[in-house]
């Protein structure tokens, strides 16, 4: 952990606390440098904008497919499974069934509509896109999902397609 003073930069180990100095600034969060962040650009107005790896920003109501086979793990009982050939196939729940395995697989190129965005300069989102599934839409892909329900992704785990 660091802290920051005015007249220098205090590592303090994270078991334990010390300050050496009395006067400690206060840092506003526009201050600080984001490591790691999502890639996003800067956009007009000076925020942060989450945009895909082909540089497609994400808007809210933009058409969204799931990159590679993804695992719903927050869906009712009933619609945990997988698809095969585009269609649904139920999970057999009267087999001894591994916590792994209870979940809806998403396949690759699923698609479904973004529901919100969040702003990273306001939120500390790990996953900032929500997109929302809606049961028997696929929104011209090639698999619908078997119910209506909504999942936070990554900049990198899908892909604006509309």
């Amino acid at each position: 952990m660091l802290i920051a003073t005015s007249a220098c930069l205090t590592f303090v180990p994270t078991n334990a606390f010390s300050i050496q100095r009395s006067n400690i600034n206060i840092i506003h969060k526009s201050q600080v440098l984001r490591m790691g962040s999502s890639g996003g650009l800067v956009g007009s107005e000076g925020k942060e904008e989450l945009s895909d790896e082909n540089k497609a920003i994400f808007q809210v109501g933009c058409t969204v497919q799931v990159i590679s086979e993804t695992r719903a793990f927050q869906v009712p009982r009933k619609v945990m499974g997988c698809f095969q050939d585009g269609s649904f196939v139920p999970l057999d729940f009267d087999k001894d069934v591994p916590r792994r395995d209870m979940c809806l697989v998403l396949p690759k190129g699923m698609r479904a509509k973004v529901a919100r965005v969040y702003d990273l300069d306001e939120f500390d989102a790990s996953l900032p896109i929500v997109c929302k599934f809606e049961e028997g839409n696929g929104f011209g892909g090639e698999c619908a999902p078997p119910a209506t329900f909504t999942m936070h992704f990554d900049t990198h785990e899908v892909e604006v397609v509309e």
